[in-house]
């Protein structure tokens, strides 16, 4: 795999993250869109996401000085930057309270390693035959759902149908996407 290849991937992701953190909705609405973007990223671009958790990981394992060409740090830090905008929005409009813990910066980073984590783990045997996952996306969004609600994120689940929600981000979003991720 080329470094190109590979920044031509980021530069993939920090797009669509950018549409999908000013999808037109509720705050909800707009993590469940940055959801999506990151399902879309890994679906379109399995290698380069599986890599860069690979060099994400050393990366922070050994704490080196920033590059400013970092690409990765770069994408990084826009995709969390746009998260706490979505989370901060939530918190401004009234549909989030948090207490004093989490934090919007601890919420932000455990949703991510949720993520993170699931995609790491996605199609190892100890997920599909031990445990019987196969569907870890879905187990994903369920699991983010249930955190949410627990943590009173409004509209709750029973309030709010997300299944249409998530039809309309593949459609008004993500569209083009969505059909290269399903021949890929």
């Amino acid at each position: 795999m080329r470094a190109e290849s590979t920044i031509i991937a980021l530069g993939r992701a920090t797009a669509l993250y950018e549409r999908a953190a000013f999808f037109q909705g509720r705050s909800r609405e707009r993590l469940l869109a940055l959801a999506e973007a990151d399902e879309l990223f890994f679906r379109l671009f399995p290698y380069h996401y599986r890599s860069l958790q690979l060099v994400r990981v050393a990366s922070q394992l050994s704490r080196g000085a920033e590059n400013s060409t970092d690409h990765l740090r770069r994408c990084e830090s826009r995709m969390v930057a746009l998260l706490t905008g979505v989370i901060g929005a939530a918190q401004q409009c009234g549909d989030l309270v948090l207490p004093a813990r989490p934090q919007t910066g601890e919420l932000a980073f455990s949703l991510w390693a949720l993520v993170f984590g699931t995609r790491a783990l996605l199609n190892t045997s100890v997920a599909t035959v031990q445990l019987g996952i196969h569907a870890g996306f879905d187990v994903t969004r369920d699991t983010i759902a249930l955190l949410l609600d627990s943590l009173g994120w409004r509209p709750l689940t029973m309030e709010w149908d997300y299944t249409a929600t998530q039809v309309r981000i593949r459609h008004e979003l993500f569209a083009q996407e969505w059909q290269e991720a399903l021949v890929a």
